[in-house]
């Protein structure tokens, strides 16, 4: 980062193309998303009435989740150092799975999320505007 952010400034880039939360079994981001949606009435609302739900879709829903739990905190940070700040603005193809299926759902049993509740976790795509630092 510091070779790059020699030759241009960070707040001259305008996003960053992110792959899914979860790398290498590390499930670290993951974790709030699941169990900010397991608590989130716009999900509870989008499940219970999709297709006429309030909600536009689980992609809205889960940037709304990311950006107020900021699981990519520390990615946000190393922009800091630089001048820079993230946000997340947009994602493609939200995964969603019941907690039993999932490889952290001991994390989510401890915080009171039922093996049978059905929560956003990850995201194939995620994309972050760049801005510069408020």
């Amino acid at each position: 980062m510091k070779e790059i952010f020699k030759r241009w400034k960070a707040e001259e880039f305008d996003s960053l193309i992110w792959g899914p939360f979860s790398k290498d079994k590390d499930y670290s981001w993951c974790v709030p998303i699941a169990v900010a949606s397991a608590n989130s009435p716009e999900y509870q609302d989008y499940k219970k009435n999709y297709p006429q739900s309030k909600m536009e879709s689980t992609n809205s829903i889960f940037v709304k989740l990311a950006n107020k739990t900021k699981p990519y905190k520390e990615l946000n940070n190393l922009f800091n150092e630089f001048g820079a700040r993230i946000e997340l603005k947009s994602v493609e193809k939200v995964f969603s799975k019941k907690v039993s299926d999932l490889p952290f759902k001991a994390e989510l049993n401890k915080k009171g999320i039922s093996d049978n509740e059905r929560v956003l976790y990850d995201a194939g795509m995620t994309y972050f505007k760049i801005e510069k630092q408020k």
